[in-house]
């Protein structure tokens, strides 16, 4: 009898183990998972968090749509976006831009007429001293200086160009002149006023050069393939900088441009990889395509002027804008990193992609007057947690605060017209959206993954809201949440 009592009680006990919690031995246990799903090509699931499990949760096959699945968001290899008029997705150029003349890949336009041939300002080439120099004429007729070549110095390991010859000025770097020069240090006279196009390309040793203060010309790749330049300050008195002038330039750490440079062309810092930081002076207006392509170690943008930054003229398609890799704005004129922005009411249009992923960014203040944000403008900057749009406010692009992950809440204001393409896609904080009833047409999946959303009011009546243009997806993946209405 004693004995079937204590194996009773022994089964009794284990029973009792068993019915405890296997992770901490207090409360009966329940499995835990995580959070995110795991995914191969076919299966998507949520992994076990506890030792109690080896079987997964929830495993099922991927559901496709729209390129994506709808439930871990692996992206679908066979999906292909429609082609239709009404596909956000840029073209590969924007047709508005202008031709960059430099580029030989561009269709050049033909003038209406024959045009009258320019003068030829350069008359016989000869040798000095191993060089090989050309004359250079003024609007007079008379000689007024020399362009160069390196000539017989093109292996010197360092190179001193002189001051004159023939009793003349140097004026000018002659086209291809030092090309594939072997010098790590070259002097440039101080009356050089013109690098023609190529002039030092490939100068694959050359380490650092100073630039003439007058110099107001550089052509069209004129440091490229220099892998071993690391810093360059332009003149003050060049306004643009042409297409592929620094591009391969690996080594280049820093670029300072004064506040003449108006214009960066196609590909002009192409494949800096070194680059780290780029100051940009109070005359930048235009930034053509894929300007600052794969500098992929850029980190600060410095700013002369944040009018003229946040006006930049700008075709994107192909990076485009140094944000696009830096994560850093310092604005110098205030001697401080920009985190809390304000927009001065100068700027009637901010650039696309002008902040996009900066990462100091906390607050952004659009001053009456401001009327647009471009693409992506503030997408991206994780840490943006308010926002002030003025009464002015009346468009923006795609994707404007695309992954503001710390942003909370959004009053857009009444003059807004358009809510663009995935506005405010993968907000995971956004609890609250106030909408104006200016509003006149929803673009797609504006909410889209905003995990957080509670509230989204609009500022109208049901009948103005049934009657504003919407997307058949604009609402895609967005919470249950149901639109509620403030208007009389």
């Amino acid at each position: 009898m004693s004995v079937k009592i204590k194996i009773g009680c022994l089964i009794t006990a284990l029973i009792g183990i068993f019915a405890l919690d296997g992770c901490n031995g207090n409360t009966v246990h329940e499995h835990t998972y995580a959070d995110k799903w795991s995914y191969d090509a076919t299966y998507h699931w949520r992994e076990p968090t506890c030792r109690d499990t080896d079987e997964p949760k929830g495993k099922s096959i991927h559901n496709f749509y729209k390129g994506e699945c709808t439930l871990c968001h692996y992206p679908d290899p066979n999906y292909e976006p429609p082609k239709t008029d009404e596909d956000p997705k840029q073209p590969e150029k924007d047709p508005n831009e202008p031709i960059d003349p430099d580029d030989p890949t561009e269709e050049q336009a033909k003038p209406d007429k024959e045009e009258t041939p320019s003068v030829n300002n350069e008359g016989k080439t000869m040798k000095s001293n191993g060089y090989e120099i050309t004359e250079i004429f003024g609007g007079d007729g008379d000689i007024e200086g020399y362009s160069v070549a390196a000539g017989d110095h093109l292996g010197d390991s360092t190179i001193d160009i002189p001051l004159a010859f023939k009793g003349y000025p140097v004026v000018k770097i002659a086209n291809m002149g030092f090309s594939g020069s072997k010098a790590s240090r070259i002097t440039i006279p101080k009356t050089v006023r013109e690098f023609g196009y190529m002039a030092f390309e490939g100068c694959r040793n050359l380490t650092s050069i100073e630039l003439p203060d007058i110099l107001t010309e550089m052509g069209a790749e004129c440091f490229k393939d220099c892998v071993s330049l690391t810093h360059v300050t332009i003149p003050n008195e060049v306004t643009q900088i042409r297409y592929k002038t620094f591009s391969g330039c690996t080594a280049l750490e820093t670029v300072i441009l004064s506040d003449s440079v108006e214009e960066l062309h196609r590909k002009a810092f192409e494949n800096c990889t070194g680059m780290k930081t780029v100051t940009l002076g109070k005359g930048i207006k235009l930034i053509l395509r894929q300007a600052f392509y794969n500098c992929t170690a850029l980190s600060t943008i410095r700013i002369a002027d944040l009018t003229s930054y946040c006006s930049i003229m700008t075709y994107e398609y192909g990076k485009t804008l140094p944000a696009e890799y830096a994560h850093h704005i310092f604005d110098m004129s205030s001697n401080s990193l920009v985190t809390d922005l304000v927009v001065p009411a100068e700027v009637e249009n901010i650039a696309r992609k002008a902040f996009y992923r900066i990462d100091d960014l906390v607050s952004v203040t659009l001053s009456e007057g401001v009327r647009t944000a471009g693409d992506d403008c503030f997408s991206g900057c994780k840490n943006l947690k308010s926002v002030k749009l003025p009464s002015t406010f009346e468009n923006v692009g795609m994707m404007t605060f695309y992954d503001c992950d710390a942003l909370t809440d959004i009053y857009l204001p009444s003059a807004l017209q358009t809510i663009g393409y995935r506005m405010f896609m993968d907000c995971d904080n956004l609890r609250t959206v106030s909408i104006g009833r200016g509003v006149t047409s929803i673009s797609s999946e504006i909410f889209s993954r905003c995990i957080s959303l509670e509230t989204v009011t609009y500022r109208g009546t049901i009948t103005q809201w049934d009657a504003i243009e919407k997307k058949y997806d604009w609402n895609y993946l967005m919470p249950s949440v149901n639109v509620t209405f403030s208007g009389s």
